[in-house]
């Protein structure tokens, strides 16, 4: 299990780029599923790239979401263990992204940013995402795309999910 985080580490952008094949940062609309597939990678050890293409909506599924500080996050993930993060901004903007421990050391994994997990540290990209709030996911964490149509009133405008 601990090879995934390692090969995370040693991989860094290059399996970033796998996992979400054509980043847009400036769309940002799809960060969740973009956390999803470093979050399946990391359970399971196999690529399975963000399908994103014109306008998306998400159905998102999520064992449990709650407020909790960096200091919180980070005491939770135990070796070899990550947590999906949803970070809030003071502008009411939001972002998901993943961090992750590898031999007692925290880093972060944004699939959709493309930042080097290596060198990408929970307390410095907090503070460069300006990030005011944070939401930890507890449990499982599933994020599929849906109907744009299917309009039910969650988050992502389509499936039940979970409202921030």
């Amino acid at each position: 299990m601990c090879e995934n985080y390692r090969r995370l580490l040693r991989e860094g952008v290059t399996l970033l780029r796998r996992l979400n094949p054509t980043p847009n940062p400036a769309a940002g609309l799809y960060c969740p599923e973009a956390a999803d597939a470093v979050d399946d990678f990391l359970r399971d050890g196999e690529i399975h790239p963000v399908q994103v293409s014109g306008l998306t909506t998400f159905e998102m599924r999520v064992g449990g979401i709650a407020p909790a500080s960096l200091g919180q996050i980070v005491a939770a993930i135990g070796r070899c263990a990550h947590r999906v993060i949803c970070g809030h901004r003071p502008d009411n903007s939001t972002h998901w992204f993943v961090i992750f421990n590898v031999d007692g050391q925290h880093h972060v994994a944004d699939a959709m940013l493309m930042l080097d997990p290596a060198i990408t540290r929970p307390a410095g990209y907090v503070q460069s995402q300006n990030f005011s709030r944070l939401r930890m996911v507890s449990g499982d964490y599933q994020v599929t795309l849906d109907d744009p149509m299917n309009l039910d009133n969650d988050i992502f405008g389509d499936g039940p999910g979970v409202q921030l």
